[in-house]
């Protein structure tokens, strides 16, 4: 799942990529969650870059997870959420 904010007056706005639509104008921030190969690959190649892949994510020093690459920050996560069973669920 690929979200894209963008800025509105004084907000943030929130839009769902389907895979194969073009960044929104004016995107400030992108939030990648278990990405399909696909939309790893469309947003690798809109952005021009190699996104890590989730082993790579997983090997990644917590002191590292935040780094810079030309004018793009980036920041790999883990993050906890509740799975479809009710139980808590780890996720890169």
């Amino acid at each position: 799942m690929i979200t894209a904010y963008v800025r509105q007056g004084d907000r943030l706005a929130a839009f769902a990529l389907e895979p194969g639509a073009p960044l929104p104008e004016g995107t400030l921030w992108l939030d990648v969650l278990r990405p399909a190969e696909a939309e790893r690959g469309v947003l690798g190649t809109a952005l021009g870059i190699d996104l890590p892949t989730k082993e790579d994510m997983s090997e990644i020093e917590a002191s590292s997870r935040l780094y810079l690459e030309g004018e793009a920050a980036f920041l790999t996560t883990p993050v906890i959420s509740r799975g479809r069973r009710g139980g808590w669920t780890s996720a890169c």
